[in-house]
């Protein structure tokens, strides 16, 4: 499947060995993101819907994404490629923007929702402890993609988060400890599989880049 879903093949891939804790990796994930007051990167993305048998056309575009507090984060995504469109995460509350067909749909952000892959890249990146509360997180194996060593992490969800998602993959870099690769399986086996290349960290990103002004004449949807 992550052949079909054009994901790079993995060189030097190794289980974990026996006995090996999931712990320190998170613990650097946490630290990593403490440190990150601002990101931007490359993305990618890929939709593939299980019951058609059928993936949208890859989407690439930019990410910004700016932390303010622990809780506080805002995210802004350009696609440009298959055509321009502009999501925009702040809080809880998300606007994307489609100039093609005129059209703005706002509400709150779900991490459950079609706009999975941002969802669940604001929720992950708004600190590990929910994920660990509504997750069973373990360690698939180590892995190369593209020269760098990532842990292969699989989250479940908890017998009281049914509903959440079916599976969630991430690929950790060891250089960043920041998820650069994930994997989200929705209830419906469909699957978003994102990566983010070219990443930079803590740049000078204005407070203004994450608030969208729309033209006149665009109709405002409810999400």
């Amino acid at each position: 499947m992550l052949a079909l879903l054009g994901f790079p093949s993995s060189r030097g891939r190794s289980a974990p060995d026996s006995g090996t804790s999931v712990t320190p990796i998170l613990e650097q994930m946490a630290q990593a993101v403490r440190r990150m007051r601002t990101l931007r990167a490359a993305l990618s993305q890929e939709k593939f819907y299980a019951q058609l048998g059928l993936k949208d056309p890859p989407e690439k575009g930019v990410l910004y994404m700016k932390r303010r507090g622990e809780r506080d984060l805002s995210l802004r995504i350009e696609i440009t490629v298959p055509e321009k469109r502009i999501i925009t995460v702040t809080g809880n509350r998300f606007l994307l923007y489609q100039p093609r067909i005129n059209q703005a749909i706002e509400g709150v952000i779900d991490r459950t929702s079609a706009r999975a892959a941002a969802g669940f890249l604001a929720y992950l990146f708004n600190g590990l402890t929910q994920a660990a509360e509504d997750y069973e997180i373990t360690l698939a194996g180590y892995e190369t993609i593209q020269g760098r060593r990532v842990s292969h992490l699989v989250l479940t969800p908890r017998p009281n988060r049914r509903g959440v998602y079916r599976r969630v993959d991430l690929w950790v870099d060891h250089q960043l400890w920041l998820p650069t690769v994930q994997k989200i399986v929705e209830a419906n086996r469909d699957e978003t599989l994102l990566k983010l290349d070219e990443i930079q960290l803590n740049v000078n990103l204005p407070d203004g880049l994450f608030v969208q002004k729309l033209p006149p004449g665009v109709q405002r949807v409810r999400g």
